[in-house]
């Protein structure tokens, strides 16, 4: 896309990060004042590269359910959210699109995932930038920023990069109050800004521009980053005997985890038990699908040096009561035949493999008898193949195949209110770059947007106070 620029490196407030919480920012700032100076620095060629791959190109933006329900859905510091959410809300998400001239879908059988109308994310990302352009916000493509400090004006600092960088500013003093912030760029540019809203993402989807270099920066500057983990990612088992069915996908199947002796580090909440429901695939080395990412979630910051078992039911819509007297129904077939109505083919009959030859010296055959000779204890061995398949996690996919990054700056070090560093006035946060994340479903994308329209209404309002 065309830089749409003017030739100014001192800003009011500057944002690092084109993606969706950098772009709401810019526009809530201009929403708050006209006659501030707003910059977008972003490492691409292009905004909102990776809003463009949401929902499988279709960007599922935002959920349609009430975002009191948000919370739940909410893997990671929830809490700190309220009034970010509530700020911003799905509802106001939908009609900001409205307004760009676009429209957009809800589907209620799929979670209530709202979509673009047009099926387009390309088309959501054009008009954002557009009204970016008709708000004289400026843009700056490819700049990668390798260095942020804080100046106050009138004392000199040492930089590696470009030599005393407060000399530049010592004819514009009276445009800064006590403090503002010098930043390096990729290509040697420098620019200043009063305020600076950090929005560049976190470790997931490199090839996007967010590679985790900004928390990097953060971390030199004292800001206490949590370790950035993989995010909605498949998860890895040790089962054999499962993987070796890559392929196969199941429908209401249900993931549970016990959390009651794991060591989870950092994570905001975490009942004894977790439970997902969803569509899963096996995979060749263990299991995906909107389930399984789910339950990354849950489980990625666990020591999976540890055993940890999940459970999964395969029929999660049958209880294992009814499964049992639908077989006694059917006295005169064999096992396959039932289980065939429920589950895909090529698993029942690995399934029924198993079960011979794990159990040889059972009086009943799972291959060939009728199930008029099954047992309730023949039953229970049935069980552990169908719905109460007990799996041996062994670690989740790295961050190269995540959705989101898990992990980033501590909640603690910012004001929920607004969200303001509580290190340094004047800087501030939004989007994943924040140890914030949530279920699929359009979840993150809101809290991008959220946060992002929040930090954006701080900074300016802050910025009018000062003058």
């Amino acid at each position: 896309m065309q830089e749409f620029k003017k030739e100014k490196k001192i800003y009011d407030i500057l944002i690092v990060g084109g993606g969706p919480s950098g772009i709401m920012a810019a526009l809530s700032a201009r929403k708050v004042s006209k006659d501030l100076s707003i910059g977008i620095l972003d490492s691409n060629t292009s905004l909102g590269k990776k809003l463009k791959l949401t929902g499988g190109g279709r960007c599922n933006f935002t959920n349609n359910e009430y975002i009191g329900d948000f919370f739940d859905k909410i893997v990671t510091n929830d809490k700190f959210l309220y009034s970010a959410l509530y700020s911003f809300t799905n509802e106001d998400l939908k009609d900001l699109v409205i307004s760009l001239g676009l429209d957009y879908i809800v589907e209620e059988d799929n979670y209530n995932k709202v979509y673009i109308g047009s099926g387009r994310s390309e088309d959501f990302i054009v008009a954002l930038t557009d009204k970016l352009i008709d708000s004289d916000v400026a843009i700056y493509y490819n700049k990668k920023i390798l260095d942020i400090q804080r100046i106050k004006l009138g004392y000199k600092t040492q930089n590696t990069l470009v030599d005393n960088p407060t000399d530049k500013l010592e004819h514009i003093k009276s445009d800064f109050q006590n403090t503002c912030y010098f930043l390096q760029a990729s290509n040697g540019q420098v620019f200043y800004s009063r305020s600076v809203i950090l929005a560049s993402g976190g470790k997931s989807f490199k090839n996007t521009g967010s590679d985790g270099s900004v928390l990097d920066i953060l971390s030199n500057m004292g800001y206490n980053i949590i370790d950035p983990r993989p995010g909605l990612v498949p998860i890895n088992l040790r089962e054999s005997w499962f993987t070796s069915m890559a392929g196969i996908s199941f429908k209401n199947a249900v993931l549970e985890f016990d959390f009651g002796s794991c060591k989870v580090k950092n994570k905001s909440k975490h009942s004894r038990s977790r439970s997902i429901c969803g569509d899963i695939i096996i995979t060749h080395k263990g299991i995906g699908g909107p389930a399984s990412l789910k339950m990354s979630s849950l489980i990625n910051r666990l020591d999976f040096k540890d055993e940890n078992i999940m459970k999964l039911d395969l029929m999660g819509d049958i209880p294992s009561q009814d499964l049992y007297q639908k077989i006694l129904l059917s006295p005169k077939v064999v096992l396959a035949t039932v289980l065939r109505r429920y589950l895909p083919k090529r698993y029942v009959a690995k399934v029924i493999d198993e079960l011979d030859e794990k159990y040889p010296d059972l009086k009943f055959n799972f291959k060939k008898d009728k199930l008029a000779n099954m047992s309730k204890k023949d039953f229970e061995y049935v069980l552990l193949y169908t719905k109460n398949i007990h799996l041996r996690v062994d670690g989740i996919m790295g961050i190269e195949a995540a959705t989101i990054t898990s992990g980033g700056v501590s909640v603690k070090n910012v004001n929920p209110s607004t969200m303001e560093s509580k290190i340094d006035k004047g800087i501030y946060f939004a989007g994943e770059m924040l140890d914030v994340d949530a279920f699929t479903g359009g979840y993150n994308l809101q809290i991008a947007f959220s946060t992002g329209y929040l930090a954006g209404i701080s900074a300016a309002e802050n910025l009018q106070s000062d003058k």
